[in-house]
């Protein structure tokens, strides 16, 4: 069995401080059991809970409370599904979504975002209501004890996680007001690093284990692929099930042939954004703790959004219409490379903001670009796919500590690379 450093967070959860019985509770208990209907022998599994409508917590969101189940826990010798309990303590007063992450090749650590995540083959369930069988959330407050709380697992990854460099780190934000609204482009891309396993008072340091994803798509050749092309199709001629690449999906909930628009849509009322994924997420990096000032900067940034725009307009059609020429509707497909247009609404959280409260970063003000008040400088990009595979840069793989063990030194170094903002 691997040692991996997440096992730790286990071992924390399970350490109990002697507290007084008749003082008031302290946080909530969500407990219950996770089967896995998959077959095959069990892996160590973690049991998350985060809000509903929460980002990573590499997009400024809060992090999700954590359980873990060793292997030893199921019985690997039982045919037909397999359970285990789990107990998720502390837990705040709110809704809280629950799922499970088998992790079958041992490379997940929630602390980092290049480990952070599922990675192809590992196997996935979430709590669902048992009358609609759809993904429900569970709510406590008050110190509550929610018990019998069942976890399904019965999907398989059968994507790589969404692994991504820029292409154009350097993005001005000067033409977001009357002129083409800014842009940067992405490209599916590869890493290899190893994470040691150095015991506290210990000196020796040795690898836990390591997270390789080294092998990506690459355009499909009978395609033309250029800086200004909105994406490249993989070649799935060569492409093999796990390589990494940026899924997207150009949704149509209705089967019209249209690409529905955007659930959650722009401040702005003239732009026309529609429903594509991944969604990215811009998030300003401070230059230390002080220089952060209480404030977390945020922007969305959106597939191909100003090329369709340009498209619409052109042919004198909706956005949805428009976008349908952008790719297949409503069926997912693997890119090599992404054009992303950055919302030109930004959101500033700081205690101070009157535009309105997000549940968990708090009030915030609206500041729309080009702007002086919109901090320059480098910005964390966060891509998430349709079935929650994410990949953040920078991340720690491409810093000049991390122990590579890519084929190419510049792979990792690529993940170093933030996006550059300007006014």
């Amino acid at each position: 069995m691997r040692v991996v450093p997440w096992t730790l967070l286990g071992g924390l959860a399970a350490c109990e401080v002697p507290v007084d019985p008749e003082a008031p509770p302290v946080g909530n208990v969500i407990s219950g059991t996770v089967t896995l209907t998959t077959g095959g022998a069990p892996s160590t599994t973690v049991v998350s809970a985060r809000r509903p409508s929460s980002p990573s917590i590499f997009q400024g969101g809060e992090l999700p409370r954590f359980a873990t189940i060793p292997e030893a826990e199921f019985d690997s010798e039982a045919v037909g599904p397999v359970s285990s309990s789990f107990s998720l303590t502390r837990v705040p007063d709110g809704d809280w979504s629950l799922s499970a992450l088998v992790d079958v090749d041992g490379n997940f650590s929630p602390f980092d975002p290049v480990a952070a995540d599922a990675t192809c083959g590992d196997l996935i369930g979430h709590y669902v209501d048992s009358v609609s069988g759809e993904a429900a959330s569970v709510r406590v407050a008050g110190g509550q004890h929610q018990t019998g709380v069942a976890v399904i697992v019965s999907e398989t990854f059968l994507t790589q996680r969404p692994v991504f460099s820029l292409l154009e780190p350097l993005v001005s934000l000067g033409g977001a007001t009357g002129g083409p609204l800014p842009r940067f482009r992405v490209q599916a891309d590869e890493l290899c690093v190893q994470f040691s396993d150095r015991r506290p008072g210990s000196d020796v340091n040795r690898f836990g284990f390591e997270v390789d994803l080294q092998s990506r798509c690459t355009p499909d050749p009978s395609e033309i692929c250029s800086a200004t092309t909105p994406q490249c199709t993989c070649d799935l001629s060569t492409m093999s099930l796990c390589d990494t690449a940026v899924w997207m999906e150009l949704r149509d909930e209705d089967g019209d042939g249209v690409v529905d628009p955007h659930p959650d849509p722009p401040a702005r009322a003239d732009m026309e954004i529609v429903d594509i994924w991944p969604r990215v997420a811009l998030v300003h990096i401070p230059a230390s703790e002080d220089g952060a000032r209480g404030e977390l900067w945020t922007v969305q940034a959106h597939p191909m959004a100003a090329e369709i725009s340009a498209s619409a307009t052109a042919l004198g059609i909706p956005a949805g219409e428009a976008a349908a020429s952008f790719g297949p509707v409503g069926t997912p497909f693997p890119v090599a490379e992404l054009s992303l247009t950055i919302d030109p609404v930004f959101r500033r959280f700081h205690a101070g903001g009157t535009a309105g409260v997000d549940e968990e970063k708090g009030p915030f003000d609206v500041v729309e670009a080009p702007s002086n008040e919109i901090p320059a400088g480098p910005w964390s990009v966060t891509l998430t796919s349709r079935n929650g595979q994410f990949w953040t840069v920078p991340n720690d793989g491409g810093s000049d500590e991390a122990n590579s063990c890519a084929t190419e030194d510049e792979v990792n170094a690529r993940q170093a690379v933030s996006l550059i903002l300007s006014p």
